[in-house]
C-alpha cells in the first residue's frame, strides 16, 4: 500500500498539520481502527483531507463497475419493485472508495468546484423530471409505474440517475446525510465514510429519524387523522401514526391516479404537485418511524397546533449510517467532550486526533465582559440591560460589520424593540430568512450588524463582513422541548456538550482565513463559570482564544 501523503489532490502541496493529520489516519488504519475522530478547527483543510483519503482508497470492483455501466444495479425483481435483483451480488464486493457527508448543498457544491475528481449527488427534489418538466424527480410519474423509470434509465435521459450513476462509480462521492440515508443500503459500502461537520451529526440523525405533523396542514389536504394526541401513550400515539400512514399513502394514490394524466390549468396543477410532495414526504417519514420505534425509544412531542414524533436517543440508528462502511472519519471544528460526543452515537472504541489552529489566536479574541447572568427567569428583567452593552460595543464598531447571536427568537424581538438606530441592524424574522438579510448585508454601503438566532452553524461572514461578534446568552438548549428535557435528566454531559458545540460554531463565524481577524464578546455572566467547569473538555485553540 502507497504511503497516504502520495495521494494528497494534485496541484496543492500538504501543510505540516495536514501531514500529521493525514500520517495519523494511515496508522489507525493499518491497525483496522474503524473509527477515527478530528478535532479540526476551521482553515486546517478539511476538504483537502477528504480528498486525499478518497483517492488513497481501493478502486471499484469492475463487476461492480458493469452493472452500473449498463445501467443492471438498477434493475427490480420482477414481483417486487421494491428489491433490486443485485442487491446481494453487490453486498459481497469489497470495500471501497469513499463517500464524503456533508450537511448542505452549499458545502456539496464546495467540494465539487475544488475537486474535479470529486462528484456529487443531490436528492430528487433538485432534478427536473425528463417525460414531464412540470415535475420533479421525487414527484415523476415513474414514482408512480417503476416502468417508466426503467425506459428512461435505459436512454439515459434521466439526469438524476446519470449523476447517481456517476456518484456510484466514483472514489470520491459527496453527498448531504440524508441523501446518503436515504439510499438502498447495498450501494452504501464503501471503504471510507467521511463526516464532515460530525458535530452536527446528532441533529442530523434525529431531524432524519422523525416525522412532524401540523393539523392544519391535514385539514387543508384533506387528509383524515381521528382525534388529536392528547396523551403520552407512545403504542396508542404509533396507532395513531400507522392510521395516519394509511391515508396518507390512500391520497397519494388518488392523487397519482389524476396528476399524471389529468389535464389541469396551471394553477391547480401547482396545488396537486404540491399535495403530492407533501403527501409522499409525510408518507417517508412516517415510513422512518414505523420502521424503527420497535428497537429505538420515541419522544411523542405535542400540542394543540400538532405533533412530533422523535428518537430519544441516535446510538443504534447512527448504525445504520456506517454499518456497511470499513473504517469511518469524524471530523469537526466543535467537536466537545470527546467521550459524551462518541457515547451519544454509539461508538465504543476510536482514536482521536487533534489539531491546533492555524490561525492567530490574537486576531481572534474572546473577551467575557458580562455583568449579568441572564436565565429563563430573569431573562425580561436582565435583557434590557445585556441589549444596552451590546449596543455600546457596536458603537464602538461603528465603522464595521459585525455579527449579533441572540439565541432565540424572543431575544431577538425584544433586541429590536430596544434599540434607537434600527438602519444598523438587520432582523432574521418570520419570512426573513437568514440567506436574505446576508445578501443584504453584503450589499450596502454602510456598515450593518446582523442579528439573528440562527446563525450559529454553516454561516460564513470573513474579512470586512464581520469585525466583531456579540452573543447574548450562553446558548443551552430549550428544556421546553420533551427531547431535550429528557436527556438533560438522563446525562447531563450531554446538555453541555450540546451548548458548548453551539457556542464554539458562533464563536467561529467570523474568522474564516489566517489573515482574518474579529473580537468575539460574549455577554451572559453564565460563560465564566461554564468555562472553569468544563476546561478540560473545550478544544484547545478555542481555549488559546479566551482573554
Amino acid at each position: 500500500m502507497t504511503d497516504i501523503l502520495d495521494h494528497f489532490p494534485k496541484d496543492f502541496q500538504p501543510r505540516e498539520k495536514q501531514k500529521d493529520v493525514l500520517k495519523k489516519i494511515e496508522e489507525s488504519v493499518k491497525k483496522g481502527t474503524k473509527f477515527i475522530v478530528i478535532q479540526c478547527p476551521t482553515g486546517t483543510g478539511k476538504s483537502h483531507i477528504s480528498a486525499t483519503i478518497a483517492n488513497y482508497s481501493k478502486d471499484p470492483d469492475s463487476h461492480y463497475l458493469s452493472l452500473i455501466n449498463n445501467n443492471k444495479i438498477f434493475e427490480r425483481e420482477a414481483n417486487s419493485a421494491g428489491l433490486y435483483t443485485y442487491a446481494e451480488d453487490v453486498k459481497k464486493k469489497p470495500h471501497w472508495g469513499a463517500m464524503c457527508l456533508t450537511v448542505s448543498k452549499h458545502l456539496q457544491d464546495q467540494y465539487v468546484t475544488v475537486f474535479e475528481n470529486s462528484a456529487m449527488l443531490k436528492g430528487k427534489t433538485n432534478y427536473i423530471c425528463n417525460l414531464d418538466p412540470t415535475f420533479t424527480v421525487d414527484v415523476a410519474p415513474c414514482t408512480h409505474n417503476w416502468k417508466i423509470g426503467e425506459e428512461c434509465i435505459l436512454k439515459d435521459a434521466c439526469e438524476y440517475y446519470n449523476d447517481l450513476k456517476h456518484t456510484l462509480k466514483n472514489k470520491f462521492a459527496v453527498l448531504n446525510y440524508s441523501k446518503f440515508l436515504s439510499m438502498p443500503t447495498f450501494i452504501r459500502k464503501r471503504e471510507f465514510l467521511i463526516c464532515d461537520e460530525a458535530s452536527e451529526l446528532e441533529d442530523n440523525l434525529v431531524s432524519h429519524f422523525s416525522v412532524s405533523v401540523k393539523y392544519k396542514n391535514l385539514d387543508y389536504y384533506n387528509i383524515s387523522y381521528g382525534k388529536k394526541i392528547t396523551d403520552d401513550n407512545i403504542y396508542k400515539n404509533i396507532s395513531w401514526l400507522e392510521k395516519l400512514d394509511d391515508s396518507v399513502k390512500a391520497e397519494i394514490k388518488k392523487i397519482q391516479n389524476s396528476a399524471y394524466t389529468k389535464t389541469y390549468a396551471k394553477r391547480e396543477k401547482e396545488r396537486e404537485k404540491r399535495r403530492l410532495k407533501i403527501c409522499k414526504n409525510l408518507k417517508d417519514s412516517i415510513a422512518t418511524i414505523l420502521k424503527n420505534y420497535d428497537t429505538n425509544e420515541y419522544v411523542c412531542d405535542f400540542n394543540a397546533d400538532g405533533v412530533t414524533f422523535s428518537p430519544l436517543k441516535v446510538d443504534k440508528l447512527a448504525n445504520q449510517l456506517w454499518s456497511d462502511c470499513k473504517h469511518v472519519i469524524l471530523m469537526s471544528g466543535t467537536i466537545f467532550d470527546k467521550d459524551t460526543f462518541t457515547r451519544t452515537l454509539g461508538i465504543k472504541k476510536y482514536d482521536y486526533i487533534e489539531v491546533d489552529s492555524e490561525f492567530d489566536k490574537e486576531k481572534s479574541p474572546i473577551f467575557i465582559p458580562a455583568k449579568y447572568s441572564i436565565n429563563y427567569k430573569n431573562m425580561d428583567s436582565i435583557l434590557p440591560y445585556i441589549i444596552k452593552q451590546a449596543e455600546e460595543i457596536v458603537h464602538e464598531y461603528k465603522d464595521e460589520n459585525g455579527i449579533i447571536h441572540t439565541h432565540t427568537n424572543k431575544i431577538t424581538s425584544a433586541f429590536e424593540k430596544q434599540v434607537k438606530n434600527k438602519n444598523r441592524y438587520l432582523f432574521r424574522k418570520e419570512n426573513i430568512t437568514n440567506e436574505h438579510i446576508i445578501l443584504e448585508h453584503s450589499a450596502l454601503d454602510h456598515p450593518t450588524v446582523l442579528v439573528s438566532p440562527s446563525m450559529a452553524f454553516g454561516v460564513d461572514l470573513p474579512d470586512d463582513l464581520s469585525r466583531f461578534q456579540i452573543i447574548i446568552k450562553m446558548p443551552y438548549p430549550s428544556l421546553g422541548d420533551k427531547r431535550t428535557k429528557k436527556l438533560f435528566e438522563r446525562d447531563p454531559d450531554w446538555y453541555s456538550m450540546k451548548m458548548f458545540t453551539k457556542l464554539i460554531q458562533m464563536c467561529g463565524r467570523s474568522t474564516r482565513n489566517e489573515n482574518d481577524f474579529c473580537s468575539t464578546y460574549i455577554l451572559d455572566m453564565n460563560a465564566v463559570s461554564s468555562i472553569k467547569r468544563n476546561w478540560g473538555k473545550l478544544p484547545l485553540y478555542f481555549k488559546a482564544r479566551l482573554l
